[in-house]
């Protein structure tokens, strides 16, 4: 939770100017009615628990002199941590209640909050509240459920074939970012000998998150193994599994089932001095976006020195830059399958380009050494796929100005998106009638280059919102930067869109920094 406290100063001059312009200085605002100009205290405590596609925010109750009345939420998708910045999502407000759930989400997506709280003539908290911040994902439960809060459990554990574990949890999980398979161990039932895992990875076929599938040693089969989860798994709120409290479940062994294609060279018998033929690789690909999967026309033997021979590199690297760490996928583990002729190379994530793999260190089982020049050339990094999931970045510094007041038009103006993947090909506006509204009518596109736009046909008097996003070449869209404006009717209103204007550009610039 971070604490980025920034002064709301000027708001109440800039709707004071607004209505005393339109009505001719007949009306005065409730809060010089009042008498009232001292703001409540600022909020604190906000808590921000997940659910599926909701989140539900609880904070403690702000005191004021007179008496709170309502509070307001802020939202964003990104954190507001520096000068400058602004949720972008619009603004939530509430009653006079400690808890509210935000509706709507998305799945997957983090969400960031600040709380404010509003008295009767007005008068909001002069800094937003520490930021609180949660992502909602499919199948979870809100706090107040009757699980909610409870260490996650192993309610099923079942060996899928001879090499592979299925495990199965009561709510959703999340491994740890580094080794996830060390949170496992897996023994024997009568001896504790230990069973290796290799892999641990969630399953994509549940779309609930509580399901894993491990890679093992090659197990025996028939033999009961006994598994345990370390405190290294966690459940979406980050309860950690409890060690002796259903951590643990059982499965028996299945034998390791050779693939027909692999039969002939599993039956013929120990290779003798005659086979005089070294290995070959028949393919490589990379089968995740931190692994590469080489295959071999038979068993291979892997040296002590494996780690030093084998290098991947950026394809069409010049000799005197290969050694350059910035062309160089790194290797972190290397590992084979149970057949002995795939080898598996584990790599830092990868980009979105092709990769040449040079290979050595690795013998048959009669010692014939594999040559580099059998390497396959490149393998394409999975990291093109990843990256097509990811929308291109929102603009900044998103304005609306009444450009003229005659004709009825407003003008839109931002920084265009930084576009870091290169791949931006449209921005795509939406208008939305009131000032904080949620709904907005269908998007128009403005193409990729433009950072302005007017808005035309338009009814005085009235505020308009405006969601501007920003679109990929392949059609992945930003959660958008929001912004809203007033266009007043004729006559006194001119100055008070003036003031008003300048005023709130001060609370808007003012309330974004911290103090």
């Amino acid at each position: 939770m971070k604490n980025t406290s920034r002064p709301k100063r000027y708001l109440a001059l800039a709707l004071t100017a607004l209505m005393l312009t339109l009505t001719g200085g007949a009306l005065l605002t409730a809060r010089a009615q009042s008498g009232d100009t001292t703001e409540p205290d600022d909020v604190v405590e906000v808590s921000a628990q997940p659910g599926d596609a909701e989140i539900l925010l609880q904070w403690q109750p702000a005191t004021d002199n007179v008496g709170v009345t309502a509070y307001k939420i802020y939202a964003g998708t990104q954190p507001v941590v520096v000068d400058g910045d602004v949720y972008n999502l619009p603004t939530l407000s509430t009653g006079n209640v400690t808890q509210y759930t935000v509706s709507n989400l998305t799945n997957g997506q983090p969400y960031y909050f600040s709380v404010t709280a509003v008295d009767a003539a007005g008068n909001e908290s002069i800094s937003y509240s520490p930021e609180a911040t949660a992502t909602p994902r499919a199948g979870l439960q809100l706090a107040g459920s009757e699980d909610n809060g409870q260490a996650p459990q192993v309610t099923e554990v079942v060996a899928v074939d001879g090499i592979t574990v299925r495990v199965v949890f009561s709510e959703a999980v999340q491994l740890p970012e580094e080794q996830p398979e060390s949170a496992f161990t897996i023994e024997t039932a009568t001896e504790g000998t230990r069973l290796a895992v290799q892999r641990a990875e969630m399953d994509t076929e549940d779309e609930t998150d509580s399901t894993l599938l491990l890679t093992t040693a090659p197990q025996t089969a028939g033999v009961e193994y006994v598994l345990t989860a370390g405190i290294e798994v966690k459940d979406l709120l980050d309860n950690p599994v409890i060690s002796g409290t259903s951590d643990t479940g059982s499965f028996d062994g299945l034998a390791v089932t050779t693939p027909p294609n692999e039969r002939a060279v599993a039956d013929e018998p120990a290779a003798s001095e005659s086979d005089t033929t070294p290995p070959t690789v028949i393919s490589a690909v990379a089968d995740f976006n931190d692994r590469i999967a080489v295959t071999f026309s038979e068993p291979v033997v892997p040296s002590d020195t494996i780690g030093e021979q084998i290098k991947v590199v950026k394809a069409g690297t010049a000799e005197a830059d290969r050694e350059n760490p910035i062309n160089i996928l790194a290797l972190t583990n290397i590992s084979l399958s149970v057949d002995e002729t795939v080898l598996y190379l584990t790599t830092a994530p990868q980009a979105p380009v092709d990769y040449e793999i040079t290979l050595g260190g690795l013998t048959d089982k009669a010692g014939n050494e594999l040559s580099a020049l059998d390497a396959p050339t490149t393998v394409s990094g999975r990291g093109a796929g990843v990256e097509d999931l990811i929308p291109p970045e929102d603009v900044t510094e998103f304005v609306a100005r009444v450009k003229d007041l005659q004709k009825s038009i407003i003008e839109l103006k931002w920084k265009e998106s930084a576009n870091t993947a290169g791949d931006l090909a449209d921005y795509r506006i939406y208008q939305g009638t009131g000032e904080n509204t949620t709904t907005f009518g269908e998007g128009q596109s403005l193409g990729s280059t433009t950072s302005s736009v007017e808005v035309q046909n338009l009814e005085p008097g009235s505020w308009y919102s405006f969601r501007l996003s920003a679109t990929d070449q392949t059609g992945n869209e930003s959660p958008g930067t929001f912004t809203s404006v007033f266009l007043p009717k004729t006559g006194p209103g001119v100055f008070a869109a003036g003031v008003t204007g300048v005023l709130m550009g001060l609370y808007r610039k003012r309330k974004k920094r911290r103090q």
